[in-house]
């Protein structure tokens, strides 16, 4: 019983701090520029860091399936590691990618 009550206290403050760090966004109305092409490039710098962020949690999956499927010999899992490795090179490099090609 006191296993639970300690997850439910842990799940609690961990979805406290995560609410904590969504709420906290710099505020962008608040300069003295009101360029509209500045504040649409602060915009893609958050939601480009929000998608970085995202692809540094699936590389991090990535990395832990590919080592634990090389002591198994499971050759799915090594793919699946392999693939969510992949895309999450694509999510943290996507900004430069996309101005290599002219995208932004």
């Amino acid at each position: 019983m006191k296993k639970r009550s300690f997850l439910k206290k842990a799940g609690a403050s961990i979805l406290t701090l995560a609410i904590m760090m969504c709420v906290a966004v710099p505020a962008l109305a608040a300069q003295e520029e009101s360029d509209p092409l500045t504040i649409i490039s602060n915009l893609d710098d958050i939601i480009f860091g929000v998608i970085k962020g995202i692809g540094i949690g699936f590389a991090a999956f990535g990395f832990f399936q590919i080592g634990t499927s090389i002591p198994s010999h499971d050759a799915g899992q090594r793919a699946i590691g392999i693939a969510s490795l992949v895309g999450a090179l694509l999510m943290i490099f996507a900004k430069q990618l996309l101005k290599s090609i002219g995208g932004l």
